[in-house]
């Protein structure tokens, strides 16, 4: 806000005067808007900024003095405001004369800056999705609430270990949020209410869920389910679920735990459970369909649940079908290889892929079920590399278990079976191209392996597709299929923006109540963005977070003139352009924070 020189007609002639303007963005870019035309004010060119800043103030509703304004001053600034009023344009509560202070600015001072636009954020979405409420039917107390919102958003914000978060917490602005004040916490608060929050976890993911589905209108009509692995540091001994497994982290020398994760076609999670380390993906399946069939308000609905080949057994694809529901799965290698070849002939049609590839797919139904099969000169690629890897280490590990043979260190045939067997095993993906044999003469043991892949290459950059639902063509099952990324955009936020892993804690309770409150820190980071893209904001909740932290609250110190009083203002920063915009996007007020004041003598400090 500035004042500038106007001008005003009147018939043919034109009049200097003096025009209140503010700044306003426009899509063609900045532009000026006039606030108010002032006419002949008499005020010197050199007290316009002071003029302007004046009334800027008293129009937020604030009434701190400058040692340089006169009586003059603040009485065409009373005059100019009574005008703003008049034409309904005083957007704040005019201060109280007991609010005037006049100090001197040589001693203002700032103090206790408090981080408040992530929390702030937070907390806004904390309300939309009803947690309290839902917390409340769990007969969780106030300050078992309290807790629960510290240990939430200290995971969305800054994850970190219980005693870490008490000490974050008392950086941020939290407590200056109206609803807040008061609020205290201990470690062992987070280690209690994160135990509590275990024992219901089914009950507040279904409130989370009705909650959502009828703030963002979804229908839930698509489930995406996926699983992924985080692992521990130290041996959690005493927790059974605890194993070592197959690691999605690449960290195979660690226990760890299994994390299954069913999104809907939104992206917005539906529930999750935490299995053994050394749980087979194909093996949860059918408790996760069961207990979604068991959630679903509406029995009659067939809603299609989409998974990769990892759970893709028979059994399963029977199970999903005795429960009313549809299925869009990937084939499993093996069965793509034996039906490869039916596909011959048929005519592929070129699709383009989200990204602005280009992908061939064809269609086809064997067995009551249709199958469409994809072609990707960028996987084609990606399978060549990757076949090339894996060959260069299966060669890698025979050559040196031909060494250990031929030096006498391995001289037991059924222990070099085995240990043939182990390799095949974890290159399986590759195994089948080599032709590997053991034999024995005059007591002496050779291995003799050679590479045989004459259809080598012949599946690169193809995967099979197959679905139960025949009402969609061949490129809607495709982009069903690829909605899956979801679910691993999930587990990379849970991974890498909210702490899921590694694993700190020992017991099975509190690992099992960590993931829980990853998860519930999720559903807000998800719906914060979810909200952003609706708007056109692309941004992920990290760099938000980043653009917001430096919204604050302070203490202004204000020293007063008669040199007897000091008032200590607490009052939130003015939020910065993309601040606001931001905040406008999330339909959050900036300006929610109450300013409090406190006036002390100067013998009382």
């Amino acid at each position: 806000m500035y004042i500038r020189d106007a001008y005003k007609r009147k018939g043919d002639k034109k009049y200097s005067c003096l025009a209140l303007v503010e700044t306003v963005r426009t899509l063609k870019g900045p532009r000026q808007k006039t606030i108010l035309t002032l006419g002949n004010v008499d005020v010197p060119k050199e007290q316009w900024p002071l003029l302007a800043e004046m009334i800027k103030r008293r129009l937020s509703g604030q009434r701190g003095m400058f040692q340089d304004e006169t009586e003059e001053l603040q009485g065409i600034t009373e005059s100019i405001v009574a005008r703003l009023r008049r034409k309904g344009k005083l957007k704040a509560e005019e201060a109280r004369p007991e609010d005037i202070i006049r100090t001197n600015v040589n001693e203002l001072k700032v103090e206790e800056p408090r981080m408040l636009g992530p929390v702030l954020t937070a907390e806004e979405y904390w309300k939309r999705l009803g947690m309290t409420e839902a917390l409340k039917e769990c007969e969780m107390s106030k300050q078992e609430i309290e807790r629960a919102k510290v240990e939430v958003f200290g995971r969305l914000i800054a994850p970190m270990s219980e005693n870490a978060t008490v000490e974050w917490v008392k950086r941020t602005a939290l407590c200056d949020i109206p609803g807040n004040e008061g609020i205290s916490i201990t470690r062992d608060d987070l280690y209690r209410v994160s135990d509590r929050l275990l024992e219901d976890k089914e009950k507040i993911e279904e409130s989370l869920r009705e909650k959502e589905n009828g703030l963002f209108r979804l229908e839930e009509k698509i489930y995406l389910y996926d699983l992924t692995s985080s692992y521990f540091e130290g041996e959690a001994a005493s927790n059974d679920k605890a194993k070592y497994g197959y690691s999605r982290d690449g960290r195979g020398d660690c226990k760890q735990v299994v994390v299954g994760l069913v999104v809907d076609e939104e992206g917005f999670v539906k529930g999750h459970e935490v299995y053994e380390g050394d749980r087979t993906d194909i093996t949860t399946l059918k408790g996760t369909v069961e207990r979604l069939r068991e959630r679903m308000r509406n029995k009659d609905t067939e809603p299609t649940i989409v998974v990769d080949r990892g759970m893709v057994s028979e059994e399963n694809l029977e199970t999903i079908k005795g429960m009313g529901m549809k299925y869009i799965v990937a084939a499993r290698h093996s069965e793509r290889d034996r039906k490869f070849d039916e596909f011959e002939g048929l005519e592929m049609k070129e699709i383009e892929t989200r990204s602005g590839g280009k992908l061939k797919v064809v269609m086809k139904e064997m067995g009551g079920d249709i199958y469409v099969l994809c072609k990707s000169e960028e996987r084609k690629e990606k399978d060549k590399g990757i076949r090339k890897r894996f060959k260069g280490r299966i060669e890698e590990a025979l050559r040196k278990l031909e060494r250990n043979i031929e030096s006498g260190r391995l001289r037991d045939i059924k222990k070099i079976e085995q240990k043939i067997g182990r390799i095949r095993e974890k290159y399986q993906r590759v195994a089948r191209y080599y032709e590997i044999e053991t034999k024995q003469a005059n007591g002496v043991i050779s291995l003799q392996w050679r590479n045989i892949g004459e259809d080598e290459g012949k599946y690169d950059g193809t995967y099979l597709l197959r679905t139960n639902r025949k009402d969609l063509t061949d490129q809607e099952i495709w982009s069903l299929y690829v909605t899956l990324t979801r679910v691993e955009r999930a587990f990379r936020n849970l991974k890498s923006n909210l702490g899921l892993r590694p694993i700190y804690h020992q017991k099975e309770q509190r690992v099992d109540a960590h993931i829980f409150i990853s998860v519930l820190a999720y559903h807000l980071l998800h719906a914060i963005e979810y909200t952003l893209r609706q708007k056109g904001e692309t941004r992920s909740w990290n760099t938000i977070k980043q653009v917001l932290q430096t919204h604050q609250v302070v203490t202004v110190v204000l020293p007063d003139a008669d040199g007897i009083h000091v008032h200590h203002v607490r009052v939130a920063t003015e939020a910065e352009a993309g601040q606001s915009e931001i905040y406008k996007k999330l339909e959050i007020d900036p300006k929610g924070i109450k300013r409090k004041r406190v006036t002390f003598k100067k013998a009382e400090l």
